[in-house]
């Protein structure tokens, strides 16, 4: 509803157990910062697409992990429907859907495991705001590192998104498939991508804008049918097709399998050393239909590590 301070608040309960750092820390990669997501240890702040305008959001804990309650404050005065599209993208972006507890059920008595609840206990399956920017920064990130890929998406958003003006501060969107009609494969060349990947980022950009695919139709298919619809696609795998069945879609039973680093971890963590692709898989069925759950929790633990590492070396 809105208030007299020019803000529009609105209130949303997780289904338990739900830890609000746990999942505002996934989502800025343990560093406070990513892409145009912040977090002070307190507030999710990030721009959103409200559609006739951009906004800011901020998101607070007001609750428990057993009994969670998200307080979220839109800038400006705001329409039923803005409030319903804000209310939507909040649910993706911090993970209101869904529950680990099944999770944490399968892994309770295996203590190999017993570091992931322990470290990130609360933390759910969260998403990115819209298929096309999810399956374009996986596309983007493909065979290198995770600070070039966050550089290439900041350029190709500071030069396609749409940008908005709150209180002075410019706010720059991941841009959507209109915004980049006008690029061509020189164009995004130039701000740092291979050849392949403009190639395939523009593919992607005709595919959504032409609205051959889209969520509706894809969140009417079954996981196989989705990862075989997005196969057909230039420049995606089955890594990139788990990862949007995942961080799109928000399905519950994806695994990545061809993942070094996935493959790395578990298998250190269960054996002492990195599983082959074959053995992730079978390590991984007895968590059938929970499979993203495992998937959502190690990367957790591969990016808190990371961000770990640097803090030593700096």
């Amino acid at each position: 509803m809105p208030h007299k301070d020019g803000f529009t608040k609105f209130t949303l309960k997780p289904q338990p157990p739900y830890d609000f750092a746990a999942n505002a820390d996934f989502v800025t990669h343990y560093k406070g910062s990513e892409g145009g997501d912040t977090y002070d240890g307190e507030t999710l702040r990030r721009a959103i697409d409200l559609g006739d305008r951009v906004a800011t959001i901020a998101i607070n804990s007001a609750g428990s992990a057993a009994k969670p309650v998200l307080e979220v404050s839109i800038s400006g005065r705001s329409t039923s429907t803005e409030i319903d599209t804000a209310r939507w993208q909040v649910e993706r972006i911090v993970g209101t859907r869904g529950t680990p507890q099944p999770f944490y059920d399968l892994i309770g008595d295996m203590p190999e495991l017993s570091v992931l609840e322990e470290n990130f206990h609360g933390l759910h399956l969260t998403q990115a705001t819209s298929l096309f920017e999810t399956i374009t920064w996986a596309v983007l990130g493909q065979q290198i590192s995770a600070n070039v890929a966050a550089s290439l998406r900041r350029k190709i958003t500071e030069n396609y998104g749409r940008v908005g003006e709150i209180d002075g501060q410019s706010y720059a969107l991941f841009p959507r498939p209109e915004d980049l009609v006008q690029a061509n494969i020189e164009d995004l060349r130039a701000l740092g991508l291979s050849q392949r990947k403009a190639e395939y980022t523009l593919g992607l950009r005709d595919e959504f804008g032409s609205g051959r695919i889209t969520e509706s139709r894809l969140e009417a298919l079954d996981d196989a049918e989705v990862e075989a619809e997005l196969l057909k696609l230039r420049g995606i795998g089955p890594w990139t097709a788990h990862w949007l069945l995942l961080r799109g879609l928000g399905r519950e039973d994806a695994l990545p399998v061809g993942d070094v680093a996935l493959q790395k971890t578990l298998g250190e963590l269960v054996r002492g050393e990195a599983f082959s692709p074959q053995e992730l898989v079978d390590y991984a069925e007895q968590f059938r239909p929970y499979r993203s759950y495992l998937t959502i929790y190690l990367f957790a633990l591969i990016r808190a590590r990371r961000v770990a590492r640097d803090d030593q070396k700096g």
